[in-house]
């Protein structure tokens, strides 16, 4: 790794874990006993409010299944059940993670994610972030400047000390319009690779 860099920044979903996306789409569309296919056109449409904190999941089901002329889900948060149901960590990322932090360099999380996955990365406990960047509660999501600004600021690290990886190649680019180190990463592999 680059002896300049100073701080590791790693996206969440598609990184740090499987990418979650195609299993919570699933998990959503049976819970509300739609297609998948109609579940994710109409979740596109409200997912970005979700992501930014401007919906609750109250509000988010209710947007959705008025689109969707189902009835709102029962549980408390169905978010929150999907995302532990289909959650699957890289551990040997994990490990990585919590080596490059025993080495002095500082540590975080980012991620555009919503509310209840928040309380589920709470109660995972990962030690090895030092620091936990969430879209929804920033209220600014990737790939807008100000959400990497924001990982910066709490690691005291200057962006260009900063190396980022993600699995979207839009928020590799976001990562490097604000002078970060960024690599497009899919598999455990290459994220592997690039810590290395």
């Amino acid at each position: 790794m680059d002896k300049n860099i100073k701080a590791v920044i790693l996206d969440w979903g598609g990184v740090v874990i499987e990418d979650p996306v195609p299993g919570l789409m699933r998990c959503c569309a049976e819970a509300l006993g739609v297609s998948v296919a109609d579940y994710r056109a109409v979740h596109q449409r409200f997912g970005e409010g979700f992501q930014t904190g401007r919906l609750r999941e109250s509000e988010f089901w209710q947007v959705v299944c008025v689109e969707l002329a189902v009835p709102e889900p029962q549980q408390e948060s169905l978010w929150g059940w999907a995302f532990r149901q289909i959650y699957q960590p890289r551990q040997r990322v994990l490990n990585r993670m919590s080596q490059l932090q025993a080495e002095g360099l500082a540590t975080a999380l980012l991620s555009n994610t919503e509310m209840a996955a928040v309380d589920f990365y709470a109660d995972l406990g990962y030690a090895m972030f030092d620091v936990a960047v969430f879209s929804c509660v920033e209220a600014v999501a990737k790939p807008e400047a100000g959400i990497y600004h924001r990982a910066c600021e709490r690691l005291d690290v200057p962006a260009s000390q900063c190396l980022f990886l993600d699995d979207r190649s839009d928020f590799v680019v976001g990562a490097q319009a604000v002078g970060m180190k960024a690599i497009r990463c899919q598999t455990e592999a290459q994220v592997i690779a690039a810590l290395t």
